[in-house]
Protein backbone atom coordinates (compact mmCIF):
# COMPACT_ATOMS: atom_id res chain seq x y z
CA UNK A 1 0.00 0.00 0.00
CA UNK A 2 1.33 3.42 -0.97
CA UNK A 3 1.62 5.58 2.16
CA UNK A 4 3.49 8.47 0.54
CA UNK A 5 2.06 11.92 1.29
CA UNK A 6 1.91 14.19 -1.74
CA UNK A 7 0.99 17.87 -1.76
CA UNK A 8 0.32 17.88 1.98
CA UNK A 9 1.62 20.60 4.35
CA UNK A 10 4.22 19.34 6.83
CA UNK A 11 4.41 16.03 4.94
CA UNK A 12 7.98 15.33 6.10
CA UNK A 13 7.18 15.92 9.78
CA UNK A 14 3.97 13.86 9.63
CA UNK A 15 5.66 10.99 7.78
CA UNK A 16 8.54 10.88 10.28
CA UNK A 17 6.19 10.94 13.28
CA UNK A 18 3.97 8.23 11.79
CA UNK A 19 6.99 6.02 11.11
CA UNK A 20 8.18 6.29 14.72
CA UNK A 21 4.86 4.91 15.97
CA UNK A 22 4.06 2.51 13.10
CA UNK A 23 1.10 4.52 11.82
CA UNK A 24 -0.07 5.12 8.26
CA UNK A 25 1.11 8.68 7.46
CA UNK A 26 -2.13 9.27 5.57
CA UNK A 27 -4.15 8.47 8.71
CA UNK A 28 -2.10 10.91 10.79
CA UNK A 29 -2.41 13.55 8.04
CA UNK A 30 -6.18 12.96 7.96
CA UNK A 31 -6.34 13.74 11.70
CA UNK A 32 -4.43 16.98 11.06
CA UNK A 33 -6.79 17.88 8.22
CA UNK A 34 -9.78 17.27 10.48
CA UNK A 35 -8.31 19.31 13.34
CA UNK A 36 -6.96 22.39 11.55
CA UNK A 37 -6.82 21.76 7.81
CA UNK A 38 -3.10 21.13 8.49
CA UNK A 39 -2.53 24.67 9.73
CA UNK A 40 -0.19 25.42 12.62
CA UNK A 41 -2.55 27.49 14.75
CA UNK A 42 -3.95 28.01 18.24
CA UNK A 43 -7.67 27.17 18.37
CA UNK A 44 -10.46 25.87 20.59
CA UNK A 45 -10.72 29.08 22.56
CA UNK A 46 -6.95 29.24 23.01
CA UNK A 47 -6.66 25.68 24.37
CA UNK A 48 -5.84 23.73 21.18
CA UNK A 49 -2.20 24.06 20.09
CA UNK A 50 -0.56 23.33 16.76
CA UNK A 51 -1.50 21.29 13.72
CA UNK A 52 -3.08 18.52 15.80
CA UNK A 53 -4.70 20.80 18.43
CA UNK A 54 -3.11 19.33 21.57
CA UNK A 55 -5.29 20.56 24.46
CA UNK A 56 -3.44 22.44 27.22
CA UNK A 57 -6.17 21.52 29.71
CA UNK A 58 -5.04 17.88 29.61
CA UNK A 59 -1.50 17.89 28.25
CA UNK A 60 1.41 19.78 29.80
CA UNK A 61 3.19 19.49 26.44
CA UNK A 62 0.62 21.87 24.94
CA UNK A 63 1.83 24.65 27.24
CA UNK A 64 5.40 24.37 25.97
CA UNK A 65 6.95 26.16 22.99
CA UNK A 66 7.45 22.77 21.35
CA UNK A 67 3.69 22.44 20.91
CA UNK A 68 3.82 25.00 18.10
CA UNK A 69 6.64 23.16 16.32
CA UNK A 70 4.90 21.10 13.58
CA UNK A 71 7.33 18.21 13.93
CA UNK A 72 7.06 18.00 17.73
CA UNK A 73 3.30 18.47 17.54
CA UNK A 74 2.94 15.67 14.98
CA UNK A 75 5.15 13.40 17.08
CA UNK A 76 3.03 13.97 20.18
CA UNK A 77 -0.21 13.39 18.25
CA UNK A 78 1.18 10.21 16.67
CA UNK A 79 2.20 8.91 20.07
CA UNK A 80 -1.25 9.62 21.50
CA UNK A 81 -3.03 7.98 18.57
CA UNK A 82 -0.74 4.93 18.67
CA UNK A 83 -1.42 4.50 22.38
CA UNK A 84 -5.17 4.71 21.82
CA UNK A 85 -5.09 2.19 18.96
CA UNK A 86 -3.16 -0.21 21.17
CA UNK A 87 -5.55 0.43 24.04
CA UNK A 88 -8.60 -0.40 21.94
CA UNK A 89 -7.15 -3.55 20.41
CA UNK A 90 -6.38 -2.09 16.98
CA UNK A 91 -9.80 -0.48 16.56
CA UNK A 92 -8.87 2.69 14.65
CA UNK A 93 -12.41 4.09 14.72
CA UNK A 94 -12.58 3.79 18.52
CA UNK A 95 -9.10 5.34 18.87
CA UNK A 96 -10.07 8.33 16.71
CA UNK A 97 -13.25 8.88 18.74
CA UNK A 98 -11.24 8.79 21.96
CA UNK A 99 -8.63 11.18 20.50
CA UNK A 100 -11.37 13.74 19.93
CA UNK A 101 -13.85 13.17 22.75
CA UNK A 102 -12.13 10.92 25.29
CA UNK A 103 -14.45 7.97 24.68
CA UNK A 104 -14.21 5.19 22.05
CA UNK A 105 -17.98 5.28 21.59
CA UNK A 106 -18.42 9.06 21.30
CA UNK A 107 -19.71 10.66 18.11
CA UNK A 108 -17.46 13.64 18.75
CA UNK A 109 -17.27 16.81 16.70
CA UNK A 110 -19.68 16.78 13.76
CA UNK A 111 -18.59 17.73 10.24
CA UNK A 112 -20.90 18.58 7.34
CA UNK A 113 -20.08 16.33 4.37
CA UNK A 114 -22.26 17.45 1.47
CA UNK A 115 -25.28 18.07 3.66
CA UNK A 116 -24.77 15.07 5.96
CA UNK A 117 -23.42 15.49 9.49
CA UNK A 118 -20.65 12.97 10.14
CA UNK A 119 -18.99 12.09 13.46
CA UNK A 120 -15.32 12.82 14.13
CA UNK A 121 -13.91 9.34 13.47
CA UNK A 122 -15.95 8.83 10.29
CA UNK A 123 -14.91 12.25 9.03
CA UNK A 124 -11.21 11.46 9.61
CA UNK A 125 -11.58 8.16 7.75
CA UNK A 126 -13.27 9.97 4.85
CA UNK A 127 -10.31 12.36 4.71
CA UNK A 128 -7.99 9.35 4.85
CA UNK A 129 -9.69 7.94 1.76
CA UNK A 130 -9.45 11.29 -0.04
CA UNK A 131 -5.70 11.26 0.65
CA UNK A 132 -5.51 7.94 -1.18
CA UNK A 133 -5.80 5.62 1.78
CA UNK A 134 -7.57 2.35 1.14
CA UNK A 135 -9.15 -0.25 3.39
CA UNK A 136 -8.49 -0.06 7.12
CA UNK A 137 -5.53 2.12 8.14
CA UNK A 138 -2.50 0.33 9.55
CA UNK A 139 -3.32 -0.61 13.11
CA UNK A 140 -0.01 -2.14 14.23
CA UNK A 141 0.64 0.93 16.35
CA UNK A 142 3.65 0.79 18.62
CA UNK A 143 3.66 1.87 22.26
CA UNK A 144 2.58 5.48 22.62
CA UNK A 145 0.93 7.94 24.97
CA UNK A 146 -2.55 6.94 26.06
CA UNK A 147 -4.92 9.83 25.37
CA UNK A 148 -5.47 10.71 29.03
CA UNK A 149 -3.05 8.80 31.21
CA UNK A 150 -0.06 10.69 29.82
CA UNK A 151 -1.13 13.79 31.70
CA UNK A 152 -1.15 12.01 35.05
CA UNK A 153 2.15 10.29 35.87
CA UNK A 154 4.98 8.38 34.23
CA UNK A 155 4.26 5.51 36.64
CA UNK A 156 0.74 5.26 35.23
CA UNK A 157 2.09 5.31 31.67
CA UNK A 158 4.46 2.44 32.35
CA UNK A 159 1.71 0.47 34.07
CA UNK A 160 -0.71 0.90 31.14
CA UNK A 161 1.96 0.11 28.53
CA UNK A 162 3.01 -2.98 30.50
CA UNK A 163 -0.62 -4.15 30.70
CA UNK A 164 -1.11 -3.59 26.97
CA UNK A 165 2.04 -5.52 26.06
CA UNK A 166 1.31 -8.50 28.31
CA UNK A 167 -2.36 -8.47 27.33
CA UNK A 168 -1.44 -9.10 23.70
CA UNK A 169 0.01 -12.46 24.80
CA UNK A 170 -3.45 -13.73 25.80
CA UNK A 171 -6.30 -14.68 23.49
CA UNK A 172 -8.83 -11.79 23.24
CA UNK A 173 -11.81 -12.44 25.47
CA UNK A 174 -10.02 -15.09 27.58
CA UNK A 175 -9.71 -14.83 31.33
CA UNK A 176 -6.03 -13.90 31.06
CA UNK A 177 -6.93 -11.00 28.77
CA UNK A 178 -9.65 -9.89 31.19
CA UNK A 179 -7.18 -9.90 34.08
CA UNK A 180 -4.74 -7.76 32.10
CA UNK A 181 -7.55 -5.42 31.06
CA UNK A 182 -8.55 -5.15 34.70
CA UNK A 183 -4.99 -4.24 35.64
CA UNK A 184 -4.90 -1.72 32.78
CA UNK A 185 -8.09 -0.09 34.01
CA UNK A 186 -6.73 -0.04 37.56
CA UNK A 187 -3.44 1.45 36.37
CA UNK A 188 -5.24 4.20 34.45
CA UNK A 189 -7.38 5.04 37.47
CA UNK A 190 -4.33 5.22 39.74
CA UNK A 191 -2.44 7.32 37.16
CA UNK A 192 -5.29 9.80 36.88
CA UNK A 193 -6.43 10.02 40.50
CA UNK A 194 -3.37 9.09 42.58
CA UNK A 195 -5.54 6.92 44.85
CA UNK A 196 -4.60 3.83 46.83
CA UNK A 197 -2.77 1.55 44.41
CA UNK A 198 -3.54 -1.69 46.25
CA UNK A 199 -7.26 -0.98 46.42
CA UNK A 200 -7.31 0.16 42.79
CA UNK A 201 -5.65 -3.05 41.57
CA UNK A 202 -8.04 -5.13 43.68
CA UNK A 203 -10.96 -3.36 42.04
CA UNK A 204 -9.52 -4.06 38.60
CA UNK A 205 -9.11 -7.77 39.34
CA UNK A 206 -12.64 -7.93 40.74
CA UNK A 207 -13.95 -6.44 37.50
CA UNK A 208 -11.95 -9.01 35.51
CA UNK A 209 -13.47 -11.83 37.55
CA UNK A 210 -16.94 -10.83 36.35
CA UNK A 211 -15.93 -11.97 32.88
CA UNK A 212 -16.40 -8.65 31.08
CA UNK A 213 -13.19 -7.18 29.73
CA UNK A 214 -15.02 -4.22 28.25
CA UNK A 215 -16.79 -3.30 31.47
CA UNK A 216 -13.53 -3.73 33.38
CA UNK A 217 -11.80 -1.05 31.36
CA UNK A 218 -14.85 1.13 30.85
CA UNK A 219 -16.23 1.05 34.39
CA UNK A 220 -12.98 0.97 36.36
CA UNK A 221 -10.40 2.65 34.15
CA UNK A 222 -12.44 5.25 32.29
CA UNK A 223 -14.70 5.99 35.25
CA UNK A 224 -11.68 7.08 37.26
CA UNK A 225 -10.38 9.15 34.36
CA UNK A 226 -13.77 10.72 33.67
CA UNK A 227 -14.15 11.54 37.38
CA UNK A 228 -10.72 13.17 37.52
CA UNK A 229 -11.39 15.14 34.32
CA UNK A 230 -14.81 16.24 35.56
CA UNK A 231 -13.32 17.33 38.89
CA UNK A 232 -10.68 19.35 37.05
CA UNK A 233 -13.30 20.97 34.82
CA UNK A 234 -15.46 21.81 37.84
CA UNK A 235 -12.50 23.46 39.57
CA UNK A 236 -11.68 25.37 36.40
CA UNK A 237 -15.29 26.55 36.06
CA UNK A 238 -15.34 27.74 39.70
CA UNK A 239 -12.08 29.64 39.20
CA UNK A 240 -13.35 31.22 35.98
CA UNK A 241 -16.62 32.21 37.70
CA UNK A 242 -14.70 33.75 40.62
CA UNK A 243 -12.49 35.65 38.21
CA UNK A 244 -15.54 36.86 36.28
CA UNK A 245 -17.22 38.04 39.50
CA UNK A 246 -14.05 39.86 40.54
CA UNK A 247 -13.83 41.59 37.16
CA UNK A 248 -17.51 42.54 37.41
CA UNK A 249 -16.98 44.03 40.87
CA UNK A 250 -13.97 45.99 39.64
CA UNK A 251 -15.99 47.28 36.69
CA UNK A 252 -18.83 48.32 39.01
CA UNK A 253 -16.39 50.17 41.28
CA UNK A 254 -14.85 51.87 38.24
CA UNK A 255 -18.33 52.93 37.07
CA UNK A 256 -19.16 54.30 40.53
CA UNK A 257 -15.90 56.27 40.58
CA UNK A 258 -16.63 57.67 37.13
CA UNK A 259 -20.14 58.64 38.21
CA UNK A 260 -18.78 60.37 41.32
CA UNK A 261 -16.19 62.18 39.21
CA UNK A 262 -18.87 63.32 36.76
CA UNK A 263 -21.08 64.50 39.62
CA UNK A 264 -18.21 66.41 41.20
CA UNK A 265 -17.42 68.05 37.86
CA UNK A 266 -21.06 69.08 37.46
CA UNK A 267 -21.10 70.63 40.96
CA UNK A 268 -17.92 72.55 40.16
CA UNK A 269 -19.46 73.84 36.92
CA UNK A 270 -22.55 75.00 38.78
CA UNK A 271 -20.40 76.71 41.44
CA UNK A 272 -18.44 78.53 38.74
CA UNK A 273 -21.68 79.64 37.11
CA UNK A 274 -23.02 81.00 40.41
CA UNK A 275 -19.74 82.80 41.07
CA UNK A 276 -19.86 84.42 37.63
CA UNK A 277 -23.47 85.52 38.21
CA UNK A 278 -22.50 86.96 41.59
CA UNK A 279 -19.60 88.91 40.07
CA UNK A 280 -21.86 90.28 37.34
CA UNK A 281 -24.39 91.32 39.96
CA UNK A 282 -21.71 93.14 41.95
CA UNK A 283 -20.63 95.02 38.82
CA UNK A 284 -24.22 96.04 38.16
CA UNK A 285 -24.69 97.22 41.74
CA UNK A 286 -21.50 99.28 41.50
CA UNK A 287 -22.71 100.96 38.30
CA UNK A 288 -26.09 101.72 39.86
CA UNK A 289 -24.40 103.24 42.89
CA UNK A 290 -22.20 105.47 40.70
CA UNK A 291 -25.21 106.67 38.72
CA UNK A 292 -27.10 107.47 41.92
CA UNK A 293 -24.19 109.52 43.30
CA UNK A 294 -23.99 111.47 40.07
CA UNK A 295 -27.72 112.20 40.11
CA UNK A 296 -27.67 113.75 43.59
CA UNK A 297 -24.44 115.62 43.09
Amino acid sequence: MDTTLRGVPFAAQITAAAARYHLDPKLLAAVGLQETGLQNIVGDGGHGHGVFQIDDRWHAFAKSAAAMDPGENADYAASMLAGLIARYGGNVHAALSAYNAGSPNATGTLTDWHGTLVGYADSVLLRYQKLGGSGTPLADAGPGRDGTATTASSKGDRFVSFGTTIGSMFNPGGFGSQVINGLMGAGETFAATGGNLGATIAGGLTGAATGSATSTIGNIGNAGLDSAQQSYLNQTNVQEEQQLNFQLQMQQQANMFNDMTDEKSEIMREANTLRNVSMEQKKADTEITKEFIKSIG
